[in-house]
Parts: C-alpha cells; sequence; structure tokens
C-alpha cells in the first residue's frame, strides 16, 4: 500500500526523489527543472572549475576538489536519470 497525498497525488517516496531532484538543480546554481541543455552547461563548467587536477598544490585541495566534484557529479546523475524517467513516463 502506497499512502498519497491528496494535495499533489504523490506518494512519500515520488515526493522525497522530486525534493532530491530539486535540490541538485539548486546546489548546480539552477532554478529547479531548468531545461537540461541548460543542466549539461552547468555542469561542465562546475566540473572544469572544481576539477582535482587545477586544485593540486596540497592534498587537503585535492582531496577537497575530489569532494566537490563527487558531489556535483551525483547532482548531474540524479537530474539525468530523473530526466530520463520523466521522458518515459510521457511516451
Amino acid at each position: 500500500y502506497s499512502y498519497r497525498y491528496y494535495d499533489t497525488g504523490e506518494t512519500l517516496e515520488e515526493e522525497t526523489k522530486r525534493k532530491a531532484v530539486e535540490e541538485a538543480y539548486i546546489f548546480l546554481g539552477l532554478e529547479p527543472y531548468a531545461p537540461f541543455a541548460q543542466v549539461k552547461m552547468r555542469y561542465k563548467k562546475l566540473l572544469k572549475e572544481h576539477h582535482p587536477d587545477r586544485h593540486n598544490k596540497s592534498d587537503s585541495d585535492t582531496a577537497e576538489a575530489n569532494a566537490i566534484s563527487a558531489k556535483i557529479n551525483a547532482a548531474y546523475q540524479l537530474i539525468e536519470t530523473w530526466e530520463e524517467s520523466q521522458a518515459k513516463s510521457f511516451k
């Protein structure tokens, strides 16, 4: 059994996923549900800025760049997966 909210019709799981996706957009510095082309451009720009090879002056700089790059990748992958699932649901 899956409880649905009356105001949105979403299950708790759907609402949780949607909120995580919205947070991923915000983390990338974008408005939630910005066009995917914009997401891709922002992702590439941020990854270039924070790539560990550009921040290798010290181990702590490299570790921080690795952590930020991992978060950027995770946000992008979450949005990409969401976009793909939304496209499939409209077919």
